[in-house]
């Protein structure tokens, strides 16, 4: 090999080697930085009970079909577990109110009744009432409901959150829509 013929020389000691461009250096951790903090995920403290992610707030107007034609089989018990299992849905910082509609249309539970209610206890409060409740003999006005639901939802409050008509009914044929044509529904 061809080292043989080179002199062994010692090896040079330097200096202890200084930063030269410490400012440089300083930017470029800077931009690393950022760069990693710009495709990290956030993070936000929460207490446990809070859900990661909270939906906005809702108003819903929950109509429950008490006209004859729900007296067939277990209709009206089905459409009170189905009610139960909607308000159970509801987080608290929904609002609900629940209507009973056959010939004529009957708040059961009012959106003051229901925010004046313990948060815990609001459900409760609306299965108690409607379990005093059924069928009765009446034909369905469903026009006349959902123009009710729809007036409820139009006030001051209710036009910064979102709006919700749930309909509980068998849908029988012959309910009354005719009142639907005429009416103006609201914007939004």
């Amino acid at each position: 090999s061809s080292l043989m013929f080179l002199r062994p020389s010692p090896p040079r000691l330097s200096e202890r080697s200084r930063l030269e461009n410490l400012l440089l250096l300083l930017l470029r951790g800077l931009v690393v930085l950022l760069l990693a903090l710009g495709f990290a995920r956030p993070f936000l403290a929460r207490s446990p009970e809070q859900p990661a992610y909270a939906a906005p707030a809702r108003r819903v107007v929950l109509l429950i079909d008490q006209s004859a034609s729900m007296q067939r089989g277990n209709l009206g018990s089905a459409a009170r577990d189905r009610a139960h299992a909607v308000l159970s849905e509801l987080s608290p910082a929904d609002q609900a109110a629940v209507l009973l509609f056959a010939r004529d249309v009957r708040p059961l539970v009012s959106f003051t009744d229901w925010s004046a209610a313990p948060t815990g206890d609001r459900v409760g409060l609306a299965a108690s009432r409607l379990a005093g409740t059924g069928p009765g003999w009446g034909s369905t006005h469903l026009d006349l409901a959902l123009m009710r639901a729809a007036d409820l939802l139009t006030d001051e409050e209710s036009l910064t959150t979102r709006r919700e008509v749930v309909l509980i009914s068998d849908l029988q044929e012959g309910s009354r829509l005719e009142g639907l044509q005429a009416y103006a529904w609201p914007e939004g």
